[in-house]
This record gives structure tokens, sequence and C-alpha cells, in this order.
């Protein structure tokens, strides 16, 4: 899993050993997960939105900065829209 994958990287650089009991692939399962008590979790920013009133609190990681892909699939000929959201996509357009 992504997620695993860069939560164990930045524990390893903070000199930290993580114990993972949980997976999944859901996001508003992990909130749940979170907010029961039952342990920490990198999200996506766009998750957030649904975090606040929940009771947990969000903190931002110090030290390195997590990203993922994102991959867009279109026919050879793709129309306006699609060819707008490719633009919208790519590393500073915005």
């Amino acid at each position: 899993m992504p997620n695993r994958v860069c939560l164990e990287l930045a524990a390893r650089s903070a000199g930290i050993q993580p114990h993972i009991a949980y997976e999944t692939r859901d996001y508003q399962v992990t909130l749940a997960l979170v907010e029961a008590g039952l342990g920490i979790s990198l999200v996506p920013a766009s998750v957030l939105g649904h975090a606040s009133g929940r009771g947990i609190a969000i903190r931002q990681p110090h030290g390195i900065s997590p990203a993922r892909e994102i991959y867009l699939v279109h026919r050879k000929r793709p129309a306006a829209l699609v060819t707008d959201m490719i633009t919208q996509l790519r590393p500073g357009s915005h």
C-alpha cells in the first residue's frame, strides 16, 4: 500500500519503528480508526474536509513532503475537456 510505504519511510527517517496493525484503502475507515484512538495515519489533504469536527488532530508532517502519483487514462484523441484536465494535472501548470 502506498500509504504504508510512505508512513514507514517517514517513521524511519524520524528514528521510529511503527507497528502497523490495520490497513485499509478507504480513507473514511482510516479516519474512523484514528478517531477511535487506534493509531495515526497519513492521508491526502483532500480527505481532511471530512475530518473536521470528528475529534481528531490534524498535523502536517515536518521534514518530509509526501506526494502521490495521479494517472489520467484517455483515448488517443481526447476531447477538449480531457485536454483541459491534462493541463491542470501537469506539475507547475497552476
